[in-house]
C-alpha cells in the first residue's frame, strides 16, 4: 500500500470505507488477536479460538469476559468495516466437544470451517485513531502525544527523558515554547 499526503500528513492508501471505520473497543479486542496471531505465524484462527484469546486477554486486565455471540458480531462488523478477511477450511476440521450452558447445549454460531485473519496492519487501521488523538491536543503541545503514549507503553524514565529532550528540540524549530 502506498501513502497519500493531505494537509501535511502522510494518509495510508486504504479503501475509502477501511480509511472510514475505525474500529471500536471490542473490535480492537478481535483484531488485537488477529494481529498477534499475524506476527507469530498468520494462520487464519477459528471464532472458537479467538474467543478463546480475547477471555485469556480481558481476564489478565480483570475485565469481564465477552460471549461468543459478541465477538462474533465483532467479526461480522470487521468483515463489512473491511478489516479482516473470512477463509474457508479446505479440509473437515475435528468436531469440538459441545458447549453447555444452563439453557442446556449452544449451537456454534459461524461454521467450524470458517476461520478469519486481519488484512492490514496496526498502524494503518488506527491512523485515523491516532490522527483524532494528536488533533485532540492543542496545536502547540501535539508533540506532547508522543510522550504521553510512551508513558501508556511503560517505557523507562531513561527513555522518557530521551524522547522529552528530542520532542523539546522539535518543538522549538517548529517555534513552539518548550
Amino acid at each position: 500500500m502506498g501513502v497519500k499526503r493531505t494537509r501535511g500528513v502522510a494518509w495510508p492508501d486504504l479503501p475509502p470505507a477501511v480509511q472510514a471505520s475505525a474500529p471500536n473497543a471490542g473490535e480492537l479486542d478481535v483484531l488485537g488477536v488477529l494481529w498477534r496471531e499475524a506476527r507469530a505465524g498468520n494462520a487464519p484462527l477459528q471464532l472458537a479460538e479467538i474467543h478463546r484469546r480475547v477471555c485469556r486477554r480481558r481476564q489478565t486486565y480483570a475485565e469481564p469476559e465477552p460471549a461468543l455471540t459478541t465477538v462474533s458480531t465483532h467479526l461480522r462488523n470487521l468483515l463489512a468495516k473491511g478489516l479482516i478477511e473470512e477463509l474457508a477450511a479446505t479440509r473437515a476440521p475435528v468436531a469440538p466437544a459441545p458447549v453447555r450452558t444452563r439453557g442446556g447445549y449452544r449451537p456454534q454460531t459461524r461454521s467450524p470451517l470458517t476461520s478469519y485473519r486481519a488484512l492490514y496492519p496496526p498502524g494503518q487501521v488506527l491512523f485515523t485513531t491516532f490522527y483524532g488523538l494528536a488533533e485532540a491536543y492543542p496545536p502547540d503541545q501535539r508533540l506532547d502525544a508522543l510522550l504521553d503514549f510512551a508513558r501508556a507503553l511503560g517505557l523507562p524514565d531513561a527513555t522518557l527523558g530521551r524522547l522529552h529532550t528530542l520532542i523539546q528540540a522539535e518543538a522549538a524549530a517548529r517555534g513552539h515554547a518548550p
